[in-house]
């Protein structure tokens, strides 16, 4: 087994609730851990009040994090499961950014607790390979993918989804350090405020930067 597997098994979702969480409103319903993986996994409302009263609990063992984990591993796989090395060390980046949620608590506005919890840690990966990225090439791991968020429609999902993915597909396949920058800004801005000019001025740069190079009418 690597990191993934390891890290995400449901090994330890065998095991009865901690008398210590069901003190806690949000876990006092459940009687096995395997419930709150389970749980977790939907990425709804009742998603975000258990990673909220998880991520409340003192971790000295190690078994909170490691159901956030667990919880989290359809969503990680989706994110990296085409390249194994880099899925394995998104594990490492969520637990490490479960760790910083410990402490800090995020402004979740319209964003699903886990969905935000593995958008940081994909944040950080990124991040740290930038600074090992070659400008002779564009590395396709770089050119930040998109998770699935929730729409009006699953057909709407499905279009938005294939459109995005074709323009990611451009990107990759066009070799330019700067296009990809200009893309993974973008996916930040998209759910970004735009209340000040010089926000919304970026915006239409990006949006340029891309239309200029991609596709006018996928762009």
């Amino acid at each position: 087994m690597d990191i993934f597997d390891t890290a995400t098994s449901l090994a330890p979702t065998t095991r009865s609730v901690p008398d210590r969480w069901r003190q806690v409103s949000a876990l006092a319903e459940f009687r096995e851990l395997s419930e709150i993986v389970d749980c977790i996994e939907r990425l709804d409302e009742r998603s975000d009040r258990v990673l909220e009263a998880l991520l409340s609990i003192p971790d000295g063992d190690g078994v909170s994090t490691a159901v956030v984990l667990a919880g989290l591993r359809r969503l990680m796989f989706l994110c990296r499961g085409r390249e194994r090395d880099l899925l394995n060390d998104l594990v490492t980046e969520v637990a490490v950014a479960v760790g910083e949620m410990r402490r800090v608590r995020p402004t979740l506005g319209r964003r699903r607790l886990g969905y935000l919890i593995v958008d940081r840690a994909r944040d950080r990966q990124r991040l740290a390979r930038r600074r090992q990225w070659k400008t002779s090439s564009v590395d396709p791991s770089l050119v930040a993918e998109v998770v699935p968020a929730l729409g009006p429609s699953v057909e709407e999902q499905v279009i938005e989804r294939c459109r995005v993915e074709v323009l990611r597909a451009q990107v990759e396949a066009s070799g330019n350090v700067a296009l990809a920058r200009s893309w993974n800004s973008l996916l930040d801005l998209e759910t970004a405020p735009r209340s000040t000019q010089a926000e919304r001025d970026r915006w239409k740069y990006v949006r340029r930067r891309l239309v200029e190079h991609l596709d006018p009418d996928a762009a």
